[in-house]
């Protein structure tokens, strides 16, 4: 049944569009959902083919990034129902496979087996302006950036199969 991934954008067109770019070369762009937390023309746009949904944004909400993960949260299992494979994570994350495996996200998500929650390792990418160009994202991510960090804020669950 295939692999869906979703995210979530409020005012971040320009990781919107380096999201779609990569994750575009792994599941066909309508098979890439795109929850806007409010009205924001330029995401119809730039996700030109992808599966937007324009959600409401209250921004007196005060737990709202708690309604922002528990509607992504809903939506990921909403998916699992029509697809074998859910990537749930925010515009600004990118899943980077081990280059040494040769294999791509989407090979790992098919391996996992039925009922299975991956909760990937996750680094923070520095971008050191004095030593590295732009990012181009028709490259490789590991080859254009050599500094991380670790943060624990960005390794949770997210790719899930049913």
């Amino acid at each position: 049944m295939g692999t869906s991934i979703l995210t979530m954008v409020y005012e971040d067109d320009f990781f919107l569009e380096g999201w779609i770019k990569y994750y575009s070369q792994f599941v066909s762009k309508r098979n890439l959902v795109i929850l806007t937390h409010g009205r924001q023309e330029a995401v119809w746009d730039i996700a030109s083919g992808c599966s937007v949904i324009e959600i409401e944004r209250n921004p007196n909400d005060r737990h709202l990034d708690a309604h922002r993960w528990g509607t992504l949260s809903h939506f990921t299992r909403g998916l699992l129902l029509q697809y074998t494979h859910v990537i749930c994570l925010d515009v600004d994350e990118f899943l980077v496979a081990d280059p040494a495996t040769g294999k791509s996200i989407v090979d790992i998500m098919g391996g996992m087996g039925k009922n299975k929650i991956l909760h990937p390792n996750s680094v923070e990418i520095v971008h050191r302006t004095d030593l590295e160009q732009n990012f181009d994202y028709s490259r490789p991510i590991l080859e254009q950036r050599s500094y991380f960090r670790t943060n624990k804020w960005y390794s949770k669950p997210c790719m899930i199969t049913s």
